[in-house]
C-alpha cells in the first residue's frame, strides 16, 4: 500500500492480483496473500498457485511453518 492507494500485486507484465472489491467481506483473490510462484531460468513467469482457499479481508491471514523439499526426477 502507498498512502491510500492499494496497488494490485503483479507477478508478470500479464499476470497480476485483481483490485478490491467493493466490500471487504466479499471473497476474492485480491486478499490472498501466500503464493507458489515458478519463473523460469530467464525470469519470464510460468505459473502460480495460491496456498489458501477462498478469503476475504476478514480472513486473509496466513503462514508457512515448514517447506519440504522434494528432488526432481529429470
Amino acid at each position: 500500500m502507498h498512502g491510500s492507494v492499494n496497488y494490485p500485486v503483479h507477478f508478470s507484465t500479464t499476470e497480476a492480483l485483481p483490485g478490491p472489491p467493493a466490500t471487504p467481506t466479499t471473497v476474492s483473490d485480491y486478499y490472498k496473500t501466500t503464493f507458489l510462484v515458478k519463473y523460469n531460468t530467464n525470469g519470464q513467469f510460468i505459473w502460480k498457485r495460491a496456498l489458501q482457499g477462498d478469503v476475504s479481508d476478514v480472513t486473509d491471514d496466513s503462514s508457512i511453518s515448514d517447506i519440504t523439499s522434494v528432488p526432481l526426477k529429470l
